[in-house]
């Protein structure tokens, strides 16, 4: 295409023209692949060298006209009128490298048209989105802040700034930066700038969530040094930096929540609820802790509807004969492999355990009965570990609860026709990683490194096949 449009040039033709043309053509012609353009050109070529003299007689006027009506056909109002209804920018783009293709050139319209797409893009990308969240009469007020922290968002920031100027002092703010993406230079000072004039009027600033790449230009911006110490993680260090009351912050926090599920994420999980309400079919039975560490579709990255998740302090499912008059977790178990039908059992356990803990205290707990007697089946899983390491004992009591499910008829029968397997996996919270029990290791090794191993397993197998059989 590229020596046709030299040689068109050379004879005197418009290069754009042949361009929209060939394709024109082209596509009402059926042109399914790239070689329908080679042989294209290829005729071109031909018409160009053989009827030269003949063809410098055809008008411009002609040609222009052949281009407009070529380019028309081109243009669908249905596609342009679906597109505005789903991305008006999109539709902008559209429409204004239409214009100047028709009213000026090809290479005009296109050009443009990249032009105005990057530029929308760029104000997309610089653009900082704010939610506000719900608070409690005595609960703080929150603020999520996401996307970039630019000199384009400094309109946002002063908007930020009037939102809380005249509330009393004492108030306190929580700023999630969690889901900011990029800070510069500008926009780490503004928004610095905003959260000293709030200590100014007396209000308690905290922020939540910063990541390296956030928290980097923050400090450098913060002339005063003040800014760190009002840095946290996670929720659970609001409250001690606020001060304020437990109760009334932890209702808070959840209505909060809840607000921020329906404003930014309930849009991206309706159709799945919608499917949800009808009926469930979940592929394993997930047994942890009560543990508020240990979020199970946090770790495993699952979606709702995916794990019928059972949970008790100790990770504990009593063996069928010691089930009591209400049994939970038996209950629980059945309904998972027998109705439901999961094809997998978890049992999860994890590091500095409260419940293994006090099991292996020996605490009589006589002020808290419930507890007292719920240890009780807790210590049949680790009635022989005679060492006092609560890491080892967690692991014996994962082992130990999954021979207790092997007790359950529905279990054993789908175990035996080789429905069902159970695995026994332990959470090290510190270093926030992953072991599963290898048989035959007899020890709890990182699933991670389980992946690397099976991964070069699968590739030695691979070179192995390849150097016996060298077309495969």
């Amino acid at each position: 295409q590229g020596v046709g449009n030299i040689v068109t040039s050379f004879f005197g033709g418009i290069v754009v023209t042949g361009a929209i043309t060939r394709s024109s053509l082209n596509y009402h012609a059926g042109a399914k692949t790239r070689r329908a353009p080679i042989f294209h050109s290829i005729l071109i070529l031909a018409c160009v060298f053989l009827f030269e003299p003949a063809m410098s007689h055809i008008p411009y006027a002609a040609l222009a006209g052949v281009l407009l009506s070529l380019s028309m056909q081109m243009v669908d109002p249905r596609e342009f009128r679906s597109l505005w209804d789903t991305s008006k920018s999109d539709a902008m783009v559209y429409l204004v490298t239409l214009v100047l293709v028709v009213g000026a050139d090809l290479v005009a319209g296109v050009q443009a048209g990249i032009i105005l797409a990057f530029l929308i893009a760029a104000v997309r990308l610089g653009q900082t989105r704010i939610q506000v969240h719900r608070t409690t009469k005595d609960g703080p007020h929150g603020f999520s802040l996401s996307g970039s922290l630019t000199f384009l968002s400094l309109s946002k920031l002063d908007w930020l700034q009037k939102r809380f100027e005249k509330l009393p002092a004492g108030t306190g703010i929580v700023l999630d930066l969690s889901k900011v993406t990029h800070v510069d230079s500008s926009g780490a000072t503004g928004l610095v700038e905003v959260i000293d004039k709030y200590r100014e009027h007396g209000l308690k600033v905290i922020l939540k969530g910063l990541s390296p790449d956030v928290e980097g230009p923050l400090l450098a911006a913060d002339e005063k040094g003040v800014l760190i110490k009002d840095m946290v993680i996670g929720e659970s260090e609001v409250l001690a930096k606020l001060g304020s009351g437990k109760k009334a912050a932890a209702r808070s926090r959840l209505l909060s929540g809840v607000e921020r599920f329906h404003k930014e994420l309930k849009h991206h999980y309706e159709p799945l609820f919608e499917r949800l309400a009808l009926d469930q079919a979940p592929h394993t039975l997930f047994i942890s802790c009560s543990d508020s560490r240990i979020i199970p579709h946090l770790f495993t990255s699952t979606e709702p509807g995916e794990l019928f998740v059972v949970r008790n302090a100790g990770n504990c499912v009593p063996p069928l004969e010691k089930q009591d008059s209400v049994p939970a977790e038996g209950a629980a178990v059945e309904y998972a492999v027998g109705i439901l039908g999961v094809s997998q059992i978890v049992v999860c356990g994890h590091s500095a355990c409260g419940a293994i803990k006090a099991s292996l205290a020996n605490n009589p707990l006589t002020e808290y009965p419930q507890i007292k007697q719920w240890l009780e089946s807790i210590k049949l899983g680790i009635a022989d570990y005679k060492g006092d390491s609560i890491e080892e004992a967690s692991k014996l009591n994962v082992l130990r609860q999954t021979e207790h499910l092997k007790t359950y008829p529905v279990v054993a029968k789908k175990i035996a026709d080789g429905t069902l397997s159970i695995v026994s996996w332990f959470f090290d919270v510190g270093n926030s990683e992953f072991f599963e029990y290898v048989e035959s290791k007899k020890e709890f090794v990182s699933i991670t490194s389980m992946e690397h191993a099976e991964l070069e397993e699968r590739s030695a197998l691979q070179r192995l096949k390849k150097t016996l059989i060298p077309n495969t």
